[in-house]
């Protein structure tokens, strides 16, 4: 369980960091704001699969912790 925490502490604040790294590269100016909302929704859609990948990852070790412990 505090594995989960973490992996969800570290996720959430690498996707903040990422979105706060892509709004400075941004020059609103010369972009219209479609773009700008496709780069910042590709940029949490990156992050959702990290965190998915890092959960399923997670569940899996629990599982075979709990396998190894009871037979």
């Amino acid at each position: 369980m505090q594995r989960l925490a973490l992996i969800f502490l570290v996720t959430v604040w690498a996707r903040n960091w990422f979105i706060k790294k892509c709004k400075k590269k941004l020059d609103i100016k010369t972009q219209s704001y479609y773009e700008t909302k496709l780069k910042m929704k590709k940029a949490k859609k990156v992050t959702r699969i990290a965190y998915s990948d890092d959960l399923n990852q997670a569940k899996y070790d629990a599982l075979n912790e709990i396998t190894k412990r009871c037979g």
